[in-house]
C-alpha cells in the first residue's frame, strides 16, 4: 500500500455547506495548515510532524 494514500477518504465538515475530502497525506498536512492558528495545540503539532515526517 502506498502509505502516502489512505485507503478511505476522511470526509471533514468544514462549515454548514462545506465538506472537505482527505484522501492523503497531502490532503491531510494541507488541512492542518490551515487550521486556524489561535486553535492550534499539542495535539495539532503532533499531527502535522507526524504526517509530514511520513510524507517525507
Amino acid at each position: 500500500m502506498n502509505a502516502k494514500a489512505f485507503s478511505n477518504p476522511l470526509f471533514v465538515k468544514r462549515s454548514t455547506h462545506i465538506i472537505q475530502e482527505i484522501a492523503g497525506l497531502a490532503d491531510a498536512i494541507d488541512f492542518l495548515n490551515e487550521w486556524p492558528e489561535d486553535r492550534r495545540d499539542m495535539i495539532h503539532e503532533v499531527a502535522l510532524r507526524g504526517a509530514m515526517l511520513e510524507f517525507g
